[in-house]
């Protein structure tokens, strides 16, 4: 009896260790650096999509019953909720490039525009795009494709029409701004993204205001400019000549080069008979500087998309495919274009680069482009497999394309596959210290 008893008690405990990962498998639990963690995030689910075959994907992955999909594009627009909207957002910077070439070519093969994007690099690399690379393409294009449609479907009426009647056409990103302007935040989540982007857009007012007075005013000097600007004109338009020239005359190309030599003095001559209202420009900085601190502030948040918002914002990022972060030579703003360049601004870049004491600016921005990924991944971004950073390895044509990274989550990825040791080192030294100053 007591035999049988200690048999069936080993039988138990190894049941029970099979199983555990199944009965335990708590998303709490799982790293901050594969799944999202945060409200509202993007949830994945597997449905049934007719959507597929509107962008002519490869027949293995067009002909599933099954394609991954993101959750709010499968919902109607009257159900669309502000986090919805923004997400959409978000997703549509990463899809302009999918979505142009689809509207180019009606026969658009996403696989097929990697290869020939990326012919350079697949020369010396016989097995790219490897099976997880077009699986990964695939996905992208059907998701953007899926997006595209339902903004198409969004009715905005009482913008859609002019004065007569006829509709208008609006870009798919105004659009998809506009419908967040009319949604009203449903949680605290949405709220505290709204009320950044609202900030953003003052903030953007305030700094472009700054940039106008830093010009200068040609009034008192009108008719010396107007002369010079005749003469840039006039250089302009022999340059056109030249370049007609340029492959059957030597002389051409230095004559050329001598033209812009001239433009460049004689646009500094124009420089330098502008004048700035230095009241005025101080009072513009001043006000600046309230919703500067204001938005430097919304760094502090522990939501990884409101921190996104205030960084692109403050680092003037506008680039709509591979999202950098982090530091750039602002002490030149309007440098060759303003009267006074912007030497007052002081980034978010500017602030980590100067405690950490590099001056190496290629090298910094380097190294605090993968510290502020990782820091939105601490965040609670999704920074897993089918995330966007991923994504800048996985199918973006680029010099740091990897296949290895289609399955890894970003950090693993960075530390055992795209950065050398001293390099992580560098990256962990600069995370910590935007960790430092940003952590409340």
């Amino acid at each position: 009896m007591k035999r049988f008893l200690v048999l069936l008690t080993a039988v138990l405990l190894l049941t029970l260790l099979l199983l555990w990962p199944v009965l335990y498998d708590n998303p709490e639990s799982r790293k901050p650096n594969t799944v999202s963690l945060i409200e509202d995030s993007l949830k994945i689910q597997k449905i049934e999509s007719p959507k597929a075959k509107q962008v002519h994907v490869d027949s293995v992955i067009a002909s599933q019953a099954e394609i991954t999909q993101v959750s709010f594009l499968t919902k109607e627009n009257d159900e669309l909720t502000y986090m919805d909207v923004y997400r959409m957002k978000r997703l549509y910077w990463l899809c302009k490039d999918a979505i142009y070439a689809a509207s180019q070519d009606e026969n658009y093969n996403p696989v097929v525009r990697f290869e020939t994007m990326a012919a350079h690099l697949i020369k010396d690399q016989p097995t790219w795009p490897t099976n997880k690379q077009v699986q990964a393409i695939q996905r992208h294009a059907i998701k953007c494709d899926a997006l595209m449609s339902q903004v198409n479907a969004i009715d905005l009426p009482q913008l859609d029409q002019n004065n007569n009647g006829f509709s208008l056409y609006i870009d798919p990103q105004e659009k998809i701004n506009r419908l967040l302007s009319l949604m009203q935040p449903d949680s605290i989540k949405a709220k505290n993204i709204a009320d950044v982007l609202k900030l953003v857009d003052i903030w953007n007012q305030h700094y472009l205001k700054v940039l106008e007075l830093s010009k200068g005013d040609e009034t008192h000097n009108a008719s010396e400019i107007e002369v010079i600007k005749a003469q840039i004109q006039a250089l302009r338009n022999q340059q056109q000549e030249l370049s007609e020239q340029i492959n059957n005359d030597p002389e051409a190309s230095s004559q050329y080069a001598l033209t812009w030599q001239e433009i460049n003095q004689l646009e500094g001559k124009v420089i330098e008979l502008k004048l700035i209202d230095p009241e005025a420009r101080n009072t513009a900085i001043t006000t600046f500087e309230i919703f500067n601190s204001q938005l430097f502030e919304k760094l502090r948040s522990a939501d990884p998309d409101v921190f996104f918002e205030a960084q692109m914002a403050l680092e003037k990022n506008t680039h709509s495919g591979n999202i950098r972060f982090g530091y750039k030579p602002y002490k030149d703003i309007g440098k060759g274009q303003l009267k006074m360049p912007f030497i007052e601004y002081v980034s978010p870049g500017d602030v980590i680069k100067n405690i950490a004491g590099l001056n190496d600016n290629q090298l910094f921005g380097l190294v605090i482009n993968y510290a502020t990924q990782l820091y939105h991944c601490e965040l609670g971004a999704d920074c897993g497999p089918e995330s966007q950073w991923i994504g800048n390895y996985c199918i973006s044509v680029t010099s740091y394309m990897n296949p290895v990274s289609c399955d890894l989550d970003l950090p693993t990825f960075y530390q055992q596959h795209l950065l050398s040791e001293n390099q992580w080192h560098d990256v962990q030294n600069t995370l910590a210290i935007i960790r430092g100053v940003y952590v409340q």
